[in-house]
């Protein structure tokens, strides 16, 4: 329990812990417009019951006793509103302070978690990644920051109105307070390790819940396809009533103090009654005693019942707690302060040998590799033999095992080497991302403001921008719908193409980049490349192997090895096991088709060339 209370100042932006200094003496004066209030009503019920000996201490004896009444009910009715205008502001400003952290926090662990190395992400849930930046932090900060400066600012007031009925009535109170005290000890200890459980059992049905949504949701095409929405729903079922479930009992626990409280105060106060009437007190003594109490009573048990949700709360949420703050500790690499690398001569994998985390086997073994600048290679092979492994490495998203990579003579030691290196490449993968904006957006994605002359030569140069400028009905301000689903694949490749070539790579590859492509788009594609970027460095991997005949070398891997390389040429006529990827894929080996010449709506002309070359 402490340790979760002494985490809370983590959960807070470093630069609003300096608001909390004017935030709780805010909410401090809330806390104390309660007292006065308290103070006040039991002020109003004495002058009630002997008016002849409090209208005068209060100042107004000279008026008549209704006159007299009526002041002193006015007051406490301005009294009550004011004390409630304060309360408002006071929880304004508090939910302010609380969705301020909200943000800090949500931002907090979604930069952590894009700044963690890539491999880390092979072994996660993107779902429940999202659902810790967005909703295990709103809960987390709900329950430990904004209900712990509440607790924090009501405490102040409670003592005060405590203090004022032992002064009143010293004996009678300290048996209450001991009562209530004894009673809600018991009531959370016996209900603490219950609201721990169940706050871990919501935390894993909402993941569960997260999960077949966004799968789900991905898979809707497949889904409607082969009718299986009922399937879905059926899985969703589950978890979502498990989570209903948590959630119940972690909300009547919450509230049980509520009604548990109100039995033991009713209860005490007609002790009180029982007690002073059989002592022999005056009946007027004990009605303004019990008004007091009821007064009391009533400013005290909303702070009691909060305080006790806010410790039902801590237990509920520790899980989420558990969750977020292991994103906070998360060691995160160093990705500044590098010196910048670049493409002069060559790109080298020297004796590499890479194992993925948590398996035995390695994925390569005894890579070496010369790739001179400007020359395009293509690597092929079956599945699993470590096309994409290769490239993840040569990009910096992987580190080796064994060996080096090399960027002229940087070797990529450290991730700060691989992102000064990684702003040199454009990459189109096989599953293409599309972000839910514009074709422009898409084109320029990162960039808040486009160039949108160079958004333009490069959708020319990946042979997109006759389609985007004739059949979309607002050219490139047409949104393309969430993941390009608007488009076609064709269309989303080539867009994938052109947002590559918008940042001017040194070194461009391209994972199965032009299979949605027919040949004569394709070529014209390549040919702009060449053409446009002859100096930039391009590693294709293609299934199609039809696509490998532009390269000046291609490299074929087998079980990650190397096992053979050169033309398509010399392959065809040294490799066997080349051969048989060739004719697998039923492609004539003997016969290049001749690029198609382009649409004059796609070609590249020299002036916009000239303009590329100026931004």
């Amino acid at each position: 329990m402490l340790k979760i209370v002494r985490e809370i100042p983590r959960l807070i932006a470093p630069d609003d812990r300096r608001r909390i200094a004017w935030l709780l003496p805010l909410m401090i004066g809330a806390s104390s417009s309660d007292v006065i209030m308290v103070l006040g009503a039991s002020a109003f019920l004495k002058a009630i019951a002997h008016p002849e000996r409090y209208f005068a201490t209060f100042g107004i004896g000279y008026l008549s006793p209704s006159g007299a009444g009526i002041t002193m009910a006015l007051g406490m009715l301005v009294m009550v509103l004011l004390s409630n205008a304060v309360s408002v502001f006071a929880t304004h400003r508090l939910s302010q302070f609380g969705f301020r952290q909200q943000t800090f926090l949500s931002e907090g662990v979604l930069g952590s978690i894009l700044r963690r190395p890539y491999p880390w992400f092979l072994h996660q849930n993107t779902a429940v990644l999202k659902q810790h930046a967005l909703v295990e932090t709103g809960r987390v900060v709900q329950a430990q920051v904004v209900l712990s400066l509440q607790i924090a600012a009501r405490a102040l007031g409670a003592l005060t109105i405590v203090a004022y009925l032992l002064w009143e009535e010293p004996v009678v109170t300290t048996a209450l307070g001991i009562s209530l005290s004894t009673f809600y000890y018991l009531l959370f200890t016996s209900l603490r390790r219950t609201m721990r459980t169940y706050g871990e059992r919501r935390a894993a049905a909402d993941r569960q819940r997260s999960h077949i949504a966004h799968e789900a949701l991905l898979g809707v095409k497949e889904i409607k396809l082969h009718a299986l929405e009922s399937s879905v729903l059926k899985r969703f079922h589950e978890p979502n009533v498990e989570m209903a479930s948590a959630l119940t009992i972690q909300s009547t626990m919450t509230r049980i103090g509520k009604p548990a409280l109100e039995v033991v105060g009713v209860t005490g106060l007609v002790l009180i009654v029982v007690f002073f009437l059989a002592t022999g007190r005056p009946l007027d003594g004990v009605l303004v005693l019990i008004g007091s109490y009821a007064v009391a009573a009533y400013r005290l048990l909303p702070t009691v019942q909060q305080g006790f949700a806010w410790l039902m709360r801590l237990q509920a949420e520790a899980a989420a707690a558990r969750i977020v703050l292991s994103h906070i500790d998360a060691p995160l690499p160093t990705l500044t302060g590098a010196e910048p690398v670049t493409l002069e001569h060559e790109i080298a994998l020297e004796g590499v040998r890479f194992t993925y985390p948590q398996t035995e086997q390695p994925v390569l073994e005894g890579i070496d590799v010369h790739i001179p600048r400007g020359t395009w290679v293509a690597l092929v092979g079956s599945t699993g033999s470590g096309k994409t492994t290769l490239v993840d490495l040569i990009m910096g998203l992987l580190q080796p095992d064994e060996g080096c990579v090399r960027i002229d003579d940087r070797r990529l030691q450290d991730l700060a080497d691989a992102a000064a290196w990684q702003t040199h490449i454009g990459y189109v993968p096989q599953s293409l991302f599309m972000s839910d904006t514009t074709v422009a957006g898409n084109i320029a994605f990162g960039q808040d403001v486009p160039d949108m002359d160079l958004v333009r030569a490069v959708a020319r140069m990946a042979c997109v921008a006759d389609f985007v400028e004739t059949e979309l009905p607002q050219g490139y301000d047409t949104p393309i719908g969430e993941r390009g689903m608007r488009l076609s694949g064709g269309q989303r490749q080539r867009l994938g193409i052109a947002r590559s070539l918008y940042r001017k790579p040194e070194l461009l590859v391209l994972d199965e980049a032009t299979s949605a492509l027919d040949n004569r788009t394709e070529a014209a594609v390549v040919d702009a490349l060449r053409e446009n970027f002859a100096s930039t460095t391009v590693i294709m991997i293609a299934h199609r192997l039809s696509t490998t005949r532009y390269c000046d070398q291609i490299l074929v891997l087998e079980r990650g090895k190397i096992i053979a390389r050169g033309s398509y040429d010399d392959l065809l006529e040294t490799s066997a096991y080349f051969r048989t990827l060739v004719e697998a894929s039923n492609e004539a080996p003997a016969v290049r088709e001749a690029p198609a010449e382009p649409d004059a709506s796609d070609t590249v002309s020299p002036v916009l060339l000239e303009e590329l070359g100026d931004l």
